[in-house]
């Protein structure tokens, strides 16, 4: 006789993405992001399913991102994503179409501050460079996908900022992007770090 629960269970569906976007222009290092089901393990391959460009877990908030786990070549690219959770995996998700392009008009900044995988204070310095001058950078927090804090771009092209509200306890993970008049660049490589329970 089989068990009511499992026989109504509905398979896991297929995860979201959201970024890249559809037809956007992206650098080598681009970032994949969207939504799943908490917990579970997410693979970003070609639509071939054969060419893994990255992998990792999603969030309590059902939100995953990481940055493509190696350097892409110029191209036009087609993804597509699934998920696994409780040993059953997902349908892979509807294709998703980019394009590479190397080197873009402006270059995604560089995090040097946290460092990944450091733990600081509630209220964090935040530093790197920007690759062309002018403009601000963007630190945005990735876990919620939603701004953090702003920082100008200085003439040597270093930028630096700090958390304008203290961040909750946990781990935090940050990315950034550089406008210059207009122009936007892609995101910088995702940074990782913990903000320590303070003694």
């Amino acid at each position: 006789m089989s068990n009511p629960s499992s026989a109504n269970q509905q398979p896991i569906p297929a995860p979201v993405n959201t970024l890249p976007a559809d037809q956007a222009i992206v650098g080598s290092r681009t970032i994949f992001m969207g939504t799943g089901a908490p917990t579970a393990f997410i693979e970003v391959r070609d639509s071939k399913q054969q060419q893994s460009y990255g992998e990792g877990y999603v969030n309590k908030n059902a939100r995953w991102v990481f940055s493509a786990k190696s350097v892409m070549l110029p191209g036009n690219y087609q993804i597509q994503t699934r998920q696994t959770l409780n040993n059953e995996t997902s349908a892979w998700s509807a294709p998703r179409s980019f394009t590479v392009v190397v080197p873009m008009k402006i270059e995604a900044p560089e995090i040097a501050q946290p460092q990944e995988g450091e733990q600081t204070d509630a209220s964090p310095v935040f530093s790197g460079k920007a690759y062309q001058n002018g403009g601000a950078v963007d630190l945005f927090d990735m876990n919620a996908n939603q701004l953090l804090v702003s920082a100008s771009v200085l003439p040597d092209g270093s930028w630096r900022t700090q958390a304008l509200q203290p961040l909750p306890v946990g781990e935090h993970r940050i990315s950034a992007l550089h406008r210059v008049a207009g122009d936007v660049s892609d995101w910088a490589l995702l940074r990782t770090f913990s903000v320590r329970v303070s003694k």
